[in-house]
């Protein structure tokens, strides 16, 4: 602390309605504003969707990639045991 002149405090939360960088022309928002909440209980496509699927899938394609890897083989495996254990039959 002896090297320390000033202490600075760090807020985790970023105020209301930040903007965040933009992905295409849409600029992104940390909050919704209370008509965009309404909107959320409706089943119509939303224009603030887009932006936000976008970046979360940017951000998570890397793990939907190996879920659904692994997913596929699970699924396939649990076919193969069943089949063998029918007796492996003749396949249609």
């Amino acid at each position: 602390r002896d090297n320390i002149s000033e202490e600075k405090t760090i807020s985790a939360r970023p105020a209301a309605a930040t903007i965040l960088p933009q992905l295409g022309s849409h600029p992104l928002t940390a909050v919704l504003t209370k008509e965009e909440a309404k909107m959320l209980n409706s089943k119509n496509i939303l224009n603030f969707e887009k932006p936000y699927l976008d970046i979360l899938y940017l951000e998570t394609q890397d793990l939907l990639h190996d879920r659904l890897g692994r997913a596929v083989i699970r699924l396939a495996s649990i076919w193969q045991y069943c089949w063998e254990q029918a007796g492996k039959p003749a396949l249609p």
